[in-house]
């Protein structure tokens, strides 16, 4: 692969980050360069002559931050690379680039070489403070033809920043900057990773947790006709895979017409990253309907300023007379998720009607809402 430099002295520094991390310093005229297998494929910096030969302060190498290290949309929003791919060189001359290969997550296949260049640090390298890197620059182009993909890149916004919580995305040490880009793509995109030590690959992360660590139920509200007082509570047996509410008895007994519900809304507090659908419900009623008689009972969920309501409907016709259960579910494809950041309420309603003909139709005071969570991206 050839790659085609723009000389900005008669005298150029081309660095060389070969496979093992070393670092290779040579001088002369340099127009193109051909780079044969490296772990990097386009470490190449520029450094104008009659500057002091600069010296590698360190080389770390970058992962992922929170599903990719390039979010360019328009082009791909789930560009990552592997360990040791993808490299950030550092100079004491007070710049510093970035080279190597990455690829979409969807489509393996489809990679890039990247090379960034950074410079005008301000503030020292120390990984207990953030520092910047004011100038950021560079190209990422498709591999090995460079055809389909050839933009350029530059900064938008803010300087690179990096150290611990830098990548917006987690608390680990990283980097992270913004950037527009122009070629056969133009958009913007930022740069979000992680920055870990080359000399051994760091251990798996391990799986995310399928539950958060705590969760609090707390009735902000209550109303309707089954419920006119707002007496609903939080029944004990709650936890986090389910909502337990008690509410008054419904007791209904007609020759014609009769209806009650009671709607509670929940603030459901948990972790900071967690989102939750309802996916079951749960009930206990009684029921004696004679001929022609119908009754419903019915359960549902949603949550507050959102359109979409998930229901549980058990449909009942006379003449019977019985005591039994309730537990209906949804499939996993209709579930309806909160928010990530827990700001909304979900608003849980029990409501119950007979018709027609002579009945009558006691649902007991719990109501059980099975929930299942979901770690949010």
């Amino acid at each position: 692969m050839k790659l085609t430099t723009m000389a900005t002295a008669s005298i150029m520094q081309l660095l060389i980050i070969s496979g093992t991390g070393q670092a290779l310093i040579t001088k002369g005229d340099v127009s193109r360069v051909e780079i044969t297998e490296p772990v990097i494929r386009n470490p190449v910096m520029n450094v104008p002559g009659g500057y002091e030969q600069p010296r590698v302060e360190r080389i770390l190498c970058a992962l992922p931050a929170a599903g990719h290290t390039l979010w360019m949309p328009g082009l791909a929003t789930d560009i990552i690379n592997d360990f040791g791919d993808l490299k950030l060189i550092e100079f004491s001359s007070g710049d510093a680039v970035m080279a190597g290969q990455v690829y979409r997550r969807s489509q393996p296949a489809a990679s890039y070489d990247v090379f960034l260049r950074f410079g005008e640090r301000q503030g020292e390298i120390d990984s207990n403070h953030w520092y910047f890197y004011e100038s950021v620059s560079g190209f990422l182009r498709s591999f090995p033809d460079g055809q389909d993909v050839s933009v350029q890149l530059s900064r938008r916004g803010g300087p690179l920043q990096i150290g611990y919580w830098a990548n917006k995305k987690n608390g680990a040490y990283g980097a992270a900057s913004w950037f527009n880009y122009w070629g056969t793509h133009d958009g913007q995109g930022d740069l979000n990773i992680k920055l870990v030590s080359c000399d051994q690959e760091p251990e798996p992360e391990p799986e995310k947790p399928s539950l958060p660590e705590w969760v609090d139920y707390e009735v902000v509200a209550a109303n309707g006709s089954a419920c006119p007082a707002g007496d609903v509570s939080i029944a004990s047996s709650a936890n986090r895979n389910r909502i337990d509410i008690n509410i008054p008895m419904i007791n209904l007994e007609t020759d014609r017409l009769a209806r009650e519900f009671c709607q509670a809304t929940i603030q459901v507090n948990r972790p900071e990253g967690w989102k939750f659908a309802v996916k079951k419900y749960d009930a206990w009623y009684e029921v004696d309907l004679s001929k022609d008689a119908e009754a419903t009972i019915t359960g549902s969920s949603y949550f507050q300023a959102s359109p979409e309501t998930t229901s549980f409907v058990t449909a009942l016709s006379g003449p019977v007379k019985k005591q039994a259960d309730i537990h209906q579910q949804v499939d996993d494809e209709d579930l309806v998720f909160s928010d990530c950041d827990g700001s909304r309420a979900v608003n849980l309603k029990t409501a119950a009607l007979v018709r027609k003909a002579w009945g009558s139709l006691t649902i007991k005071p719990k109501q059980r809402f099975q929930i299942v969570w979901k770690a949010c991206d």
